[in-house]
């Protein structure tokens, strides 16, 4: 035996409390006349709907209240993250990308993203561009890439990269950003205070 679908449930179940909320206002016996019959029903109905737009109101507050929580842990995050389109341009970054990648976010935003990466690996991106976007598109990939902060300076960062596909939109590359040069500053920071030991200062 199928089993029913839950939408088909939910209905049987919000019609079950709707009667019952009724009841008494508008009996649908088999002697009653057909506008009785009728008005019971609209009646029904406009509880049924009531109850519905409640619940998506409900449902709407809830999925607002968790997109609210995403973006704060997606802009508090250290790490750099965004999203690009098919074409190259990115799509998000949050704030401590925009900052690896030194230009205000709004700037950044609709910006190609090859022209952060420096001439001397812009065929490694482009590769790794094609290989996640193209037909043979592969689920996530990473490796280290010399970018230009401001578009000019040149750093080292480890990119790693994931497909997405939003609902509704056009796929997106997901990517991440790690700027190597503060992870070997704070490693070497790390070292330093090991050797100096305690009671003695960093700098």
């Amino acid at each position: 035996m199928k089993q029913k679908p839950d939408w088909i449930e939910r209905r049987q179940s919000l019609r079950t409390e709707a009667e019952k909320i009724l009841h008494g206002v508008s009996k649908t016996q088999a002697d009653s006349r057909p506008t009785e019959v009728l008005m019971h029903e609209l009646l029904v109905h406009k509880v049924e709907l009531e109850m519905q737009i409640e619940e998506l109101q409900r449902t709407s507050g809830m999925i607002e209240e968790a997109r609210d929580r995403y973006f704060d842990l997606y802009d508090a995050s250290p790490m750099g993250a965004g999203a690009i389109a098919g074409d190259g341009r990115i799509q998000e970054i949050n704030l401590a990308g925009a900052e690896i990648l030194g230009f205000p976010r709004a700037e950044l935003l609709t910006q190609h993203i090859a022209k952060f990466v420096s001439p001397l690996d812009l065929v490694r991106w482009t590769q790794l561009f094609q290989r996640m976007t193209g037909p043979s598109e592969c689920d996530s990939a990473s490796l280290v890439l010399e970018l230009l902060r401001a578009g000019t300076t040149p750093f080292l960062a480890h990119v790693s990269c994931r497909g997405m596909q939003p609902i509704g939109e056009p796929a997106l590359l997901g990517f991440s950003l790690i700027d190597m040069n503060k992870i070997r500053m704070a490693e070497a920071d790390m070292a330093f205070s090991r050797k100096a030991g305690p009671g003695f200062p960093l700098h």
